[in-house]
């Protein structure tokens, strides 16, 4: 559920705003994050993600990544 991100640290980046996904979502209230580290590149928030610092908006690319859990 979308709500569920309340509980969760939102990776930032100047690429991806997270205002747009709120909206589409139906969480008009929620404000774009302001703590936290911004990363400038798309391959450090990636990787942020991968290591389960939080949740990243991440634009879809020619690249396939292979999740696992450990």
């Amino acid at each position: 559920m979308p709500a569920d991100l309340a509980n969760v640290p939102l990776l930032r980046s100047n690429d991806e705003l997270w205002r747009p996904w709120f909206d589409a979502a139906g969480l008009t209230d929620w404000q774009e994050p302001k703590r936290g580290v911004l990363y400038e590149d798309s391959s450090n928030l990636l990787q942020a993600a991968i290591d389960r610092q939080g949740i990243a908006l991440v634009r879809r690319g020619g690249r396939r990544w292979r999740w696992r859990r450990s």
